[in-house]
Protein backbone atom coordinates (compact mmCIF):
# COMPACT_ATOMS: atom_id res chain seq x y z
CA UNK A 1 0.00 0.00 0.00
CA UNK A 2 2.99 2.30 0.38
CA UNK A 3 3.63 2.41 -3.36
CA UNK A 4 -0.02 3.12 -4.06
CA UNK A 5 0.02 5.97 -1.55
CA UNK A 6 3.12 7.41 -3.20
CA UNK A 7 1.42 7.22 -6.60
CA UNK A 8 -1.66 9.00 -5.22
CA UNK A 9 0.56 11.68 -3.66
CA UNK A 10 2.45 12.18 -6.93
CA UNK A 11 -0.81 12.42 -8.86
CA UNK A 12 -2.17 15.00 -6.43
CA UNK A 13 0.97 17.10 -6.88
CA UNK A 14 0.67 16.77 -10.65
CA UNK A 15 -2.91 18.01 -10.46
CA UNK A 16 -1.84 20.98 -8.33
CA UNK A 17 0.67 22.00 -11.01
CA UNK A 18 -1.33 21.22 -14.14
CA UNK A 19 -4.95 21.44 -13.02
CA UNK A 20 -7.40 18.72 -12.15
CA UNK A 21 -8.29 16.29 -14.91
CA UNK A 22 -11.87 15.56 -15.81
CA UNK A 23 -13.34 12.16 -15.25
CA UNK A 24 -14.82 10.00 -17.98
CA UNK A 25 -17.83 7.77 -18.53
CA UNK A 26 -17.13 4.09 -19.07
CA UNK A 27 -19.96 1.67 -19.77
CA UNK A 28 -22.52 4.30 -18.77
CA UNK A 29 -20.89 5.00 -15.39
CA UNK A 30 -18.96 8.18 -14.63
CA UNK A 31 -15.58 7.85 -12.91
CA UNK A 32 -13.59 10.75 -11.49
CA UNK A 33 -9.90 11.15 -12.29
CA UNK A 34 -9.09 9.93 -8.77
CA UNK A 35 -11.20 6.82 -9.22
CA UNK A 36 -9.46 6.15 -12.53
CA UNK A 37 -6.10 6.21 -10.75
CA UNK A 38 -7.22 3.27 -8.61
CA UNK A 39 -8.94 1.47 -11.49
CA UNK A 40 -5.72 1.65 -13.50
CA UNK A 41 -3.75 0.40 -10.50
CA UNK A 42 -5.99 -2.64 -10.27
CA UNK A 43 -5.84 -3.23 -14.02
CA UNK A 44 -2.06 -3.35 -13.80
CA UNK A 45 -2.28 -6.41 -11.56
CA UNK A 46 -5.07 -8.06 -13.56
CA UNK A 47 -4.55 -11.68 -14.55
CA UNK A 48 -6.52 -14.82 -15.08
CA UNK A 49 -5.52 -17.86 -13.07
CA UNK A 50 -7.24 -21.17 -12.71
CA UNK A 51 -7.99 -22.30 -9.18
CA UNK A 52 -5.32 -24.96 -9.63
CA UNK A 53 -2.64 -22.43 -10.62
CA UNK A 54 -3.70 -20.12 -7.81
CA UNK A 55 -3.38 -22.91 -5.27
CA UNK A 56 0.09 -23.83 -6.63
CA UNK A 57 1.22 -20.24 -6.21
CA UNK A 58 -0.12 -20.04 -2.67
CA UNK A 59 1.52 -23.32 -1.66
CA UNK A 60 4.87 -22.47 -3.30
CA UNK A 61 7.27 -21.81 -0.42
CA UNK A 62 9.72 -20.19 -2.85
CA UNK A 63 7.18 -17.49 -3.87
CA UNK A 64 7.39 -14.62 -1.36
CA UNK A 65 4.66 -12.49 -2.94
CA UNK A 66 0.92 -12.47 -2.41
CA UNK A 67 -1.28 -13.45 -5.31
CA UNK A 68 -2.06 -10.51 -7.59
CA UNK A 69 -5.69 -10.11 -6.57
CA UNK A 70 -4.75 -9.87 -2.90
CA UNK A 71 -2.01 -7.36 -3.69
CA UNK A 72 -4.67 -5.07 -5.15
CA UNK A 73 -7.38 -5.65 -2.56
CA UNK A 74 -4.98 -5.30 0.38
CA UNK A 75 -3.54 -2.05 -0.90
CA UNK A 76 -6.87 -0.36 -1.61
CA UNK A 77 -8.51 -1.63 1.59
CA UNK A 78 -5.81 0.17 3.54
CA UNK A 79 -6.08 3.39 1.53
CA UNK A 80 -8.10 6.25 2.97
CA UNK A 81 -7.74 7.96 -0.41
CA UNK A 82 -9.42 5.01 -2.17
CA UNK A 83 -12.24 4.97 0.39
CA UNK A 84 -12.87 8.67 -0.11
CA UNK A 85 -12.68 8.47 -3.92
CA UNK A 86 -15.26 5.66 -4.04
CA UNK A 87 -17.26 6.83 -0.99
CA UNK A 88 -16.93 3.47 0.75
CA UNK A 89 -18.70 3.28 4.11
CA UNK A 90 -16.32 2.61 6.98
CA UNK A 91 -16.36 -0.47 9.13
CA UNK A 92 -18.15 -3.78 9.10
CA UNK A 93 -20.60 -2.80 6.36
CA UNK A 94 -17.79 -2.42 3.80
CA UNK A 95 -14.94 -4.85 3.28
CA UNK A 96 -13.23 -2.15 1.16
CA UNK A 97 -12.92 0.36 4.02
CA UNK A 98 -12.13 -1.40 7.29
CA UNK A 99 -11.89 0.74 10.40
CA UNK A 100 -8.39 -0.51 11.23
CA UNK A 101 -5.91 0.07 8.42
CA UNK A 102 -2.29 -0.82 7.89
CA UNK A 103 -0.62 2.29 6.52
CA UNK A 104 2.89 1.52 5.38
CA UNK A 105 5.27 4.43 6.01
CA UNK A 106 2.33 6.50 7.33
CA UNK A 107 1.99 8.39 4.06
CA UNK A 108 -1.56 7.71 2.95
CA UNK A 109 -2.79 11.01 1.59
CA UNK A 110 -6.25 12.24 0.89
CA UNK A 111 -6.66 13.43 -2.66
CA UNK A 112 -8.94 16.41 -3.15
CA UNK A 113 -12.12 15.00 -4.64
CA UNK A 114 -13.39 17.04 -7.61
Amino acid sequence: SGGLSLAAMAYRRWQERHGAERGITIGGKFFTAEQLLFIRYGAGWCDLQSNEDLLKQIENAQEPHSVRRLRVVGAVQNSRTFAKAFQCPMGDSSSMNPKDKCELWGIDVLLPIQ
